[in-house]
């Protein structure tokens, strides 16, 4: 299945079809110039199986990150964001 939609800033029209992510199989509009051979295709950095969650160490809440960020914490540790760390930081 294709679709063509029309491009805001040049305003040619841009064919997209619907592909199916490798990760978590779900489907997505994609545009054909982006289609490469031999790569993998990904709904995006949120994709559950592209991503790490645990636990900030502060407060607790979820925190997802990539698998690359998630190997160079030193410690361990997530925060999900300045304000827990600072407030981890100061106790």
């Amino acid at each position: 299945m294709s679709e063509h939609v029309v491009c805001q800033t040049c305003h040619q029209r841009i064919r997209r079809t619907l592909v199916r992510c490798v990760g978590c199989n779900k489907g997505f509009l994609r545009m054909a110039s982006r289609d490469r051979a031999g790569h993998r295709i990904w709904c995006g950095p949120d994709c559950p199986a592209r991503s790490v969650v645990r636990p900030c160490a502060t407060c607790g809440r979820s925190v997802r990150r990539t698998p690359s960020v998630a190997t160079r914490a030193k410690n361990g540790r997530f925060y999900c964001g300045w304000h827990c760390y600072a407030r981890r930081k100061s106790a």
